[in-house]
């Protein structure tokens, strides 16, 4: 059983930790995600999680919800094991942008829209990587790892509370802008734990245009634009505006391809 591990290879392909554990063992190899923040989990709070796994090897899915399944931790599975390791990993990119709308005061609305378009990109993504045909899609979008993680992720997750603290560096006058900003503000607040959505960010951004896709994913590629190639100082008007454009930009492609 896998928790995350999405990487890309030296010639820029999308690699799978439970890949390799089920190619290397021979053994059925499922892959955990959802709504499930750690600290709540130590708490003992209720959370849910997907379980992904691939079509033949549902006896072993069941002896892995039949695992971790009990009265505070609800466990469904879904029989596609990347596809449910890519939403795992991407919804960490579209927290740093409701982060960002988080530091810039754009309220529940426009951090709600970012959600709303997030949402349509990530699918897209997925079925692009991992072959998942649609109705399948809809059933992980309504799952714990789909719509539900993306949520939480957005609300409460690391990589959204870190964003927040960048765009208020950034409209705060700050001299730093990517990388080394991202640096300092993971050791600063962290604790020694490590962001995932800049890294994500990073890689996503290869694959897209790699596949040739990039007018497809404007939100995405919009934040690898803030986050990491804007570096000349900003304000909070400026900084609002831009993260607006993308915003609307996502939108109106969504209803044109839906």
């Amino acid at each position: 059983l896998v928790k995350g591990g999405v990487w890309l290879d030296e010639e820029s392909k999308v690699q799978f930790l439970s890949d390799k554990i089920k190619d290397d063992t021979g053994m059925p190899c499922a892959v955990l995600m959802g709504a499930n923040i750690a600290k709540d989990i130590a708490r003992s709070d209720f959370a849910e999680a997907t379980v992904g796994y691939d079509e033949g090897d549902e006896h072993a899915a069941e002896i892995v919800r039949n695992l971790f399944n009990s009265e505070v931790f609800a466990i469904e599975t879904i029989p596609n094991r990347r596809a449910v390791a890519l939403a795992g990993t991407m919804k960490n990119i579209i927290a740093l942008a409701a982060g960002f709308a988080q530091g810039l005061n754009m309220g529940p609305n426009g951090e709600a829209a970012i959600m709303r378009v997030g949402m349509k990109e990530e699918r897209r993504l997925i079925e692009a990587l991992s072959g998942a045909d649609p109705r399948l899609m809809s059933q992980i979008v309504e799952s714990s790892c789909g719509f539900p993680d993306l949520q939480a992720t957005c609300v409460a997750g690391r990589n959204a509370k870190c964003a927040k603290a960048f765009a208020l560096e950034r409209v705060g006058g700050s001299d730093l802008a990517g990388d080394k900003l991202w640096t300092k503000l993971e050791d600063s607040m962290l604790r020694g734990q490590k962001l995932q959505g800049t890294g994500a960010c990073k890689e996503i951004n290869t694959v897209i245009r790699g596949l040739g896709k990039a007018h497809q994913f404007p939100l995405m590629l919009g934040i690898h634009k803030l986050a990491f190639e804007d570096t000349e100082p900003t304000d909070e008007k400026s900084f609002k505006a831009a993260l607006q454009r993308i915003i609307v930009e996502a939108g109106l492609l969504s209803e044109e391809i839906d």
